[in-house]
């Protein structure tokens, strides 16, 4: 693969979309909402997966720097956004707590949500956790097969266990079974994600992850109509019906990526994948501050064409702002 893959960006930028647009869709009641809310929401595998093996594609020596350019590169635009957050959560609710500011500053809003623009950031939270067991995944890489088998049928157990005995976890329901799922397919990106995306290459092999997507959907379904509410369905069902929509969006996007070569196409999905991560930290306050009122005053297509507008403005000054310090930090490097 190349070392710049523009289908690598291609499904970034997918992800990024299905999430806003999952958390843009919680605040709206229409027929099958609920379908299209639960296939978004698989955007949060999809950005783990390609993550893991973006870092996968090549053994990492110097573990002090790589941690620190992966913290600082998450870290520096949070707490920008940050500092704006809780000034803007002070002016329109009157709301501070000296707390909220070592929360952001520890990157722990996803344990314990510091305010209401980090709601949907316990996934910046997660993604700390999963650098730093980086070094981990990238040991059990290294061993035997067997040896990996072993581990993942150890942790998919325990997720089962996991699943019944404890709530513990992140913010909005992430207990520690589904953060297991999470580091699981950061780790399937990490370990073998490049065996994975050359089976978008074969259109049997494309078949077959079809085939694997209508049994996870009928099994989601039917589970749902069967088993909703109870632990099986909402902590184990859905979350292996979700992988079973990643694996065949994963290469579908990773197909559809190499099929696109209008430069000016390539121009902004470039400009977007730049731009993801800011992209997701602002959306949420940007919702909850700006776009639920236009929800209410004048209506769903105007709420959700502004909830994407207004976040991408703030995402693209957020950009700028952590420009500066991110070269800053590069040129230390050097």
């Amino acid at each position: 693969m190349n070392k710049r893959d523009f289908s690598i960006e291609f499904i970034r930028v997918a992800a990024m979309f299905m999430i806003i647009i999952d958390h843009i869709l919680c605040r709206i009641t229409f027929p099958g909402v609920a379908l299209i809310i639960q296939v978004c929401n698989s955007g949060v595998f999809l950005f783990l997966f390609i993550s893991g093996f973006l870092f996968g594609k090549k053994e990492i020596k110097n573990w002090c720097e790589w941690f620190k350019k992966r913290c600082l590169r998450i870290l520096i635009p949070l707490w920008i956004f940050a500092a704006i957050d809780i000034l803007i959560e002070y002016l329109l609710w009157h709301q501070f707590y000296p707390e909220h500011i070592l929360l952001y500053a520890f990157n722990l809003q996803g344990i314990k949500v510091a305010t209401i623009g980090s709601i949907n950031l316990w996934f910046v939270t997660l993604i700390m956790i999963c650098y730093l067991i980086t070094p981990l995944i990238q040991w059990v890489k290294m061993r035997s097969g067997m040896f990996l088998k072993a581990v993942v049928t150890l942790l998919i157990v325990l997720q089962m266990i996991l699943a019944y005995v404890t709530d513990i976890g992140l913010f909005g329901n992430h207990t520690l079974s589904w953060c297991i799922i999470a580091v699981l397919v950061y780790g399937t990106g990490y370990i073998v994600g490049d065996k994975i995306l050359a089976y978008s290459k074969s259109y049997k092999s494309m078949i077959i992850s079809l085939m694997i997507l209508l049994i996870g959907v009928l099994a989601t379904v039917f589970g749902k109509k069967l088993l909703n509410e109870t632990v099986f369905y909402e902590r184990i069902l859905s979350v292996y019906g979700m992988i079973c929509i990643d694996q065949f969006l994963i290469l579908l996007f990773y197909k559809l990526g190499s099929y696109i070569h209008n430069i000016k196409l390539k121009n902004i999905i470039q400009h977007f994948d730049r731009i993801s991560y800011e992209f997701y930290i602002v959306h949420g306050i940007v919702i909850s501050a700006v776009t639920e009122t236009i929800l209410r005053n004048n209506g769903t297509i105007i709420y959700m064409f502004t909830s994407v507008l207004f976040s991408y403005v703030v995402a693209i000054i957020l950009h700028i702002f952590c420009k500066v310090p991110l070269k800053t930090m590069y040129k230390q490097k050097r």
